[in-house]
């Protein structure tokens, strides 16, 4: 402030430790799980094998959450393979990958959101 100023600030902290597991590809099963703390997120990883090319999340956000972020990194999430921000109940994106490895699948809901959502990941 360019002036004194005279007022009170309220601060909500959270503690929380993001949600990680394990999912295999072309498994017809969705992954589940209820994000119930703001700032939470959840990361999966996968592995592919040789001759796969790219991998297909089909993503249901029951929570119909605005804006969710559902992105395909490398295993140090140093590389954003591919990525879709979206307020639909349920929603697809496609991601090439370069060879069989293992990738992770990070479900970030923004600000202070909260819900249950669900992936599969396919491969030709």
């Amino acid at each position: 402030p360019s002036a004194a100023h005279n007022g009170q600030f309220i601060w909500t902290l959270y503690e929380f430790t993001d949600m990680t597991g394990t999912v295999t590809v072309n498994d017809p099963t969705a992954t589940s799980f209820n994000i119930a703390t703001p700032g939470q997120n959840a990361k999966f990883t996968f592995t592919t094998i040789a001759g796969q090319s790219g991998v297909t999340l089909h993503v249901t956000n029951s929570a119909s959450q605005p804006n969710l972020t559902v992105k395909v990194t490398t295993l140090d999430e140093a590389t954003t393979l591919g990525s879709k921000t979206s307020s639909l109940a349920t929603f697809t994106f496609t991601a090439p990958i370069a060879s069989a490895n293992t990738y992770k699948v990070i479900v970030d809901p923004p600000g202070r959101q909260i819900g249950t959502f669900a992936f599969t990941v396919t491969s030709p």
